[in-house]
Protein backbone atom coordinates (compact mmCIF):
# COMPACT_ATOMS: atom_id res chain seq x y z
CA UNK A 1 0.00 0.00 0.00
CA UNK A 2 2.93 2.58 1.18
CA UNK A 3 4.14 1.79 -2.37
CA UNK A 4 1.17 2.47 -4.13
CA UNK A 5 0.89 6.04 -2.43
CA UNK A 6 4.65 7.01 -3.37
CA UNK A 7 3.85 5.96 -6.83
CA UNK A 8 0.78 8.25 -6.76
CA UNK A 9 2.05 10.93 -4.96
CA UNK A 10 4.18 12.19 -7.91
CA UNK A 11 1.32 11.71 -10.44
CA UNK A 12 -0.70 13.87 -8.37
CA UNK A 13 1.68 16.36 -7.49
CA UNK A 14 2.13 16.89 -11.44
CA UNK A 15 -1.70 17.22 -11.90
CA UNK A 16 -2.06 19.83 -9.10
CA UNK A 17 0.95 21.52 -10.86
CA UNK A 18 -0.91 21.57 -14.24
CA UNK A 19 -3.91 22.74 -12.59
CA UNK A 20 -2.13 25.74 -10.57
CA UNK A 21 -0.71 26.64 -14.38
CA UNK A 22 -3.62 26.37 -16.50
CA UNK A 23 -5.66 28.78 -14.00
CA UNK A 24 -2.33 30.54 -13.82
CA UNK A 25 -2.80 31.59 -17.40
CA UNK A 26 -6.40 31.90 -17.63
CA UNK A 27 -6.50 34.50 -14.88
CA UNK A 28 -3.46 36.78 -16.65
CA UNK A 29 -5.86 36.41 -19.53
CA UNK A 30 -8.94 37.19 -18.04
CA UNK A 31 -7.02 39.96 -16.15
CA UNK A 32 -5.24 41.67 -19.71
CA UNK A 33 -8.71 41.25 -21.48
CA UNK A 34 -10.98 43.35 -18.67
CA UNK A 35 -8.39 46.09 -18.19
CA UNK A 36 -8.31 46.51 -21.85
CA UNK A 37 -11.84 46.46 -21.77
CA UNK A 38 -12.41 43.21 -24.32
CA UNK A 39 -15.56 41.98 -22.41
CA UNK A 40 -16.57 39.97 -25.43
CA UNK A 41 -13.20 38.19 -25.44
CA UNK A 42 -13.79 37.44 -21.54
CA UNK A 43 -16.95 35.90 -22.67
CA UNK A 44 -15.21 33.48 -25.05
CA UNK A 45 -13.10 32.29 -22.55
CA UNK A 46 -16.24 31.45 -20.27
CA UNK A 47 -15.50 28.21 -19.95
CA UNK A 48 -11.75 27.83 -19.30
CA UNK A 49 -12.89 30.53 -16.00
CA UNK A 50 -15.15 28.31 -14.94
CA UNK A 51 -13.02 25.49 -14.92
CA UNK A 52 -10.29 27.51 -13.38
CA UNK A 53 -13.01 29.04 -10.56
CA UNK A 54 -13.80 25.01 -10.04
CA UNK A 55 -10.23 24.36 -9.32
CA UNK A 56 -9.90 27.41 -7.03
CA UNK A 57 -12.37 26.01 -4.82
CA UNK A 58 -11.01 22.67 -4.64
CA UNK A 59 -8.20 24.07 -3.85
CA UNK A 60 -9.88 26.11 -1.15
CA UNK A 61 -8.69 29.40 -2.48
CA UNK A 62 -11.70 30.79 -2.12
CA UNK A 63 -10.99 34.90 -2.52
CA UNK A 64 -9.49 34.55 -6.27
CA UNK A 65 -12.39 32.35 -6.80
CA UNK A 66 -15.12 34.96 -5.97
CA UNK A 67 -13.11 37.25 -8.19
CA UNK A 68 -13.09 35.70 -10.62
CA UNK A 69 -16.97 34.95 -10.86
CA UNK A 70 -17.21 38.96 -10.26
CA UNK A 71 -15.20 39.66 -13.38
CA UNK A 72 -16.85 37.13 -15.45
CA UNK A 73 -20.17 38.65 -14.36
CA UNK A 74 -18.94 42.27 -14.88
CA UNK A 75 -17.51 40.92 -18.63
CA UNK A 76 -21.15 38.98 -19.39
CA UNK A 77 -22.94 42.23 -17.67
CA UNK A 78 -21.24 44.53 -20.47
CA UNK A 79 -22.03 42.58 -23.09
CA UNK A 80 -25.89 42.47 -22.18
CA UNK A 81 -26.20 39.05 -21.10
CA UNK A 82 -27.61 39.79 -17.82
CA UNK A 83 -29.12 36.50 -17.04
CA UNK A 84 -25.53 35.00 -17.66
CA UNK A 85 -24.14 37.45 -14.90
CA UNK A 86 -26.57 37.23 -12.42
CA UNK A 87 -26.25 33.80 -12.67
CA UNK A 88 -22.33 34.06 -11.93
CA UNK A 89 -23.00 36.57 -9.35
CA UNK A 90 -25.87 34.35 -7.65
CA UNK A 91 -22.58 31.27 -7.48
CA UNK A 92 -20.70 34.23 -5.81
CA UNK A 93 -22.99 34.24 -3.35
CA UNK A 94 -23.51 31.31 -2.70
CA UNK A 95 -20.16 30.57 -2.28
CA UNK A 96 -19.41 33.98 0.22
CA UNK A 97 -22.45 32.47 2.27
CA UNK A 98 -20.89 29.11 2.45
CA UNK A 99 -17.13 30.56 3.49
CA UNK A 100 -18.35 32.73 6.21
CA UNK A 101 -17.74 36.07 4.23
CA UNK A 102 -20.03 38.80 4.12
CA UNK A 103 -18.41 41.43 2.81
CA UNK A 104 -17.65 39.40 -0.54
CA UNK A 105 -21.28 38.32 -0.40
CA UNK A 106 -22.96 42.01 0.05
CA UNK A 107 -20.80 43.07 -2.98
CA UNK A 108 -22.04 39.82 -5.23
CA UNK A 109 -25.81 40.99 -4.06
CA UNK A 110 -24.68 44.57 -5.29
CA UNK A 111 -23.58 43.32 -8.41
CA UNK A 112 -27.02 41.61 -8.78
CA UNK A 113 -28.65 44.80 -8.14
CA UNK A 114 -26.61 46.98 -10.98
CA UNK A 115 -26.76 43.94 -13.25
CA UNK A 116 -30.55 44.26 -13.49
CA UNK A 117 -31.13 48.28 -14.35
CA UNK A 118 -30.85 49.48 -11.13
CA UNK A 119 -27.67 51.27 -11.81
CA UNK A 120 -29.21 53.23 -14.64
CA UNK A 121 -32.47 54.33 -13.14
CA UNK A 122 -29.47 56.03 -10.71
CA UNK A 123 -27.69 57.91 -13.22
CA UNK A 124 -31.86 58.95 -14.83
CA UNK A 125 -32.04 60.12 -11.29
CA UNK A 126 -28.89 61.71 -10.68
CA UNK A 127 -29.38 64.05 -14.12
CA UNK A 128 -32.78 64.88 -13.71
CA UNK A 129 -31.87 65.73 -10.00
CA UNK A 130 -28.79 67.98 -11.13
CA UNK A 131 -30.49 69.13 -14.18
CA UNK A 132 -27.01 67.61 -16.67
Amino acid sequence: MAADLQSWAPQAAAAAAAAVASHNRTTQSLVSLMASGSFSKVVAIREDVLEAIDTLEEMRKYGPALGLLSDLGIAHRSVGDVETAVDLYGRGVELARRIGDKKSELQMLINIVFACGVEAKFANLIKQVCRV
